[in-house]
């Protein structure tokens, strides 16, 4: 993924990379899975036009075959960098509304538009068809690391209503230095 093309028979080798995430995802077939499905990043910004919807008209993810969303390469200093230009409010840049979910090794930014009520991961309450046992482990959240000069702001890092289950494992999340305390962004 990343600088290709979407279309039929891409985003299955380095070769022929796709385009977008959720083009990706949405190739993946409507059926109860029996296997991993994976979806690797190649370093660099990934900037979706809008929030990267994992919707449930895809695959019904389970415990033993979840889907993951990963770098391909694990080194920091190829970890990609996900944001999106435009997100509807109460959306994160990824908003998923399917279980089982892995986020591995990821940057994640926010949203130029929606600015100081931007998510990475999730919805606001009243926006969620709930996501269960999702893990998000070894990712950035920058909040704003550029002094808002690239405009990718968000507010929480993950957010989740009470019936969602996360699973956060070696996360950093990295506030607005130039913002007040109580204003540098929430982790969830």
């Amino acid at each position: 993924y990343r600088n290709g093309t979407d279309g039929s028979g891409r985003g299955k080798s380095l070769s022929t990379t796709a385009k977008t995430i959720e083009w990706v995802y949405d190739q993946f077939p409507d059926v109860v899975t029996d296997s991993v499905y994976v979806i690797n990043l190649l370093p660099g910004n990934h900037i979706a036009a809008t929030a990267i919807d994992l919707d449930a008209t895809g695959p019904s993810f389970v415990a033993k075959s979840p889907l993951i969303i990963r770098a391909y390469y694990p080194d920091l200093d190829s970890i990609p960098k996900i944001a999106a230009t435009t997100v509807a409010s109460g959306m994160g840049v990824f908003a998923p509304s399917v279980n089982y979910v892995i986020f591995d090794h990821l940057l994640i930014r926010g949203s130029a538009d929606a600015g100081e009520n931007a998510i990475g991961i999730g919805f606001t309450d009243a926006s969620s068809n709930g996501f269960r046992n999702t893990t998000v482990k070894n990712c950035i959240f920058q909040f704003d690391s550029t002094g808002g000069v690239d405009g990718y702001h968000k507010a929480y890092g993950v957010r989740l209503k009470s019936t969602d289950s996360v699973f956060l494992y070696n996360n950093v999340f990295i506030g607005k230095s130039a913002a007040a305390q109580t204003d540098r962004g929430k982790g969830t």
